[in-house]
C-alpha cells in the first residue's frame, strides 16, 4: 500500500523507528545476560528486517510524498509507534511528578501529542500492530517469566481502615508486574482493569449514618470483591464508594461477563434499612500486549468510563479501548 507523509509525520515516525531499535538492543541484551551465545528467530529476523527496510524508506523519503510499503512491514511501524508513544508518555507522567516548569512539561508532552496524532489515522487503524518480541521468544518460559521477579510485590499492604482489601498503593506495582508478564506469555493474554463506583452511596450514609455504614454495608460488599478476584487478581479500596479491580490473564468478553456476573452479587446482598440493592456503575479498560497507554492513562480511561457509566444512568459497564468508550452488549 502506499503511505502518503508530510515533513512533521516523518520525522516523529523516524523517532519512532529509533525507540523500536533501542529497544531490540536492550531485548538483546537482556538475552545475552541468561545464555550465551543465543540464535534469532526466524520470526525475530523477519521483525528486524522490516525495521531496517522502514529505516532506509524514512532516510530516503522526500516529504511531502508516498511510502510503498507492504503489509508485514506496516504492521511493524505500527508496533514502533505504539512502542515509542507508550515510552513517551511515561516519561510525561513521570515529568508531572517532578518537574515544577510548566514549559518543560509542555515540552514532554508534545511527542506524545504527536504520536496519538498519528495513531488516529485511517492506516494505523485498520488493523491492531505486531507483537513486539519477548524475551520469552528467545528462552523457555520459565527463564523469561524468572526476569519479572524483581517487579512482583514482596510484602502486601491491605487498606488500613477495613484490612480486607488491598491498599491502593499496591496498584501501580501490580499493574506493572501484570502488564510485563502478560506481554511476555503473549497468544492473546490481556488484563482488565474497571473503576467501580457504588451507586447512591451518599444515601447509604444520609439513611444509616457513617458508622452503620462502616460496620454493617461496607465490609459484606468488599468481601463480595476480594473474592470475585481471589486467585486471578486484586481489589483495591480508593475510599467509601470507589474501589479498583484488577483481573488478569482474560479477554473483552470474558471481563464483561465477570463484571456483569459481579453487579448480580452485589444485587442478591440484603441489608436492613436499605430497600434497593447495591449496584454500582463500572468503567472498564481491557489492557493489551499492545496497550499504548501507560498505567497512570490506563487509571484515568477507566476513571472516565466509569463517569459515562454513571452518566448513562447507573448500575452498568462501560469500557475504553482503541480511542472509543463504550457500553458493551449486555451478556
Amino acid at each position: 500500500m502506499d503511505l502518503y507523509v508530510d515533513e512533521a509525520e516523518l520525522e516523529v515516525l523516524r523517532r519512532a523507528i529509533e525507540a523500536l531499535d533501542e529497544y531490540t538492543y536492550d531485548l538483546n541484551g537482556q538475552v545475552a545476560q541468561q545464555t550465551r551465545p543465543f540464535t534469532n528467530t526466524p520470526a525475530y529476523d523477519r521483525f528486524l528486517e522490516h525495521g531496517h527496510a522502514l529505516r532506509r524508506m524514512l532516510d530516503e523519503v522526500d516529504p511531502p510524498d508516498r511510502i510503498a510499503i507492504s503489509e508485514e512491514q506496516l504492521r511493524t511501524l505500527r508496533s514502533a509507534v505504539c512502542h515509542a508513544r507508550r515510552r513517551a508518555a511515561t516519561t510525561y507522567d513521570d515529568a508531572r511528578a517532578k518537574v515544577p516548569d510548566p514549559a518543560v512539561v509542555a515540552d514532554l508532552r508534545k511527542p506524545v501529542q504527536d504520536l496519538d496524532g498519528l495513531m488516529r489515522r485511517p492506516w494505523f487503524m485498520v488493523e491492531r500492530p505486531e507483537r513486539l518480541p519477548q524475551i520469552s521468544d528467545f528462552l523457555n518460559l520459565e527463564i523469561a517469566l524468572a526476569t519479572t521477579d524483581v517487579l512482583r510485590p514482596k510484602d502486601r499492604t491491605y487498606d488500613e481502615k477495613f484490612h480486607i482489601l488491598q491498599s491502593p498503593q499496591m496498584l501501580p506495582a501490580d499493574l506493572t508486574y501484570f502488564r510485563r508478564s502478560a506481554e511476555i506469555r503473549g497468544n492473546g493474554v490481556a488484563i482488565a482493569l474497571a473503576y467501580l463506583d457504588l451507586d447512591y452511596f451518599k444515601s447509604y450514609n444520609d439513611l444509616l449514618g457513617e458508622v452503620r455504614v462502616d460496620v454493617q454495608i461496607l465490609p459484606p460488599i468488599m468481601r463480595v470483591f476480594e473474592t470475585f478476584v481471589a486467585e486471578r487478581g486484586y481489589a483495591y479500596r480508593f475510599g467509601g464508594d470507589e474501589y479498583v479491580l484488577l483481573l488478569a490473564n482474560t479477554t473483552l468478553e470474558e471481563a464483561g461477563r465477570s463484571f456483569t456476573m459481579l453487579r448480580a452479587r452485589l444485587a442478591h446482598l440484603h441489608f436492613d434499612g436499605l430497600d434497593q440493592p447495591a449496584t454500582a456503575s463500572v468503567g472498564m479498560v481491557l489492557i493489551e500486549a499492545d496497550t499504548h497507554l501507560t498505567n497512570h492513562e490506563v487509571v484515568h480511561r477507566a476513571q472516565e468510563a466509569k463517569r459515562r457509566a454513571k452518566d448513562a444512568g447507573r448500575n452498568c459497564v462501560w469500557t475504553y479501548r482503541d480511542w472509543r468508550y463504550e457500553r458493551p452488549v449486555p451478556v
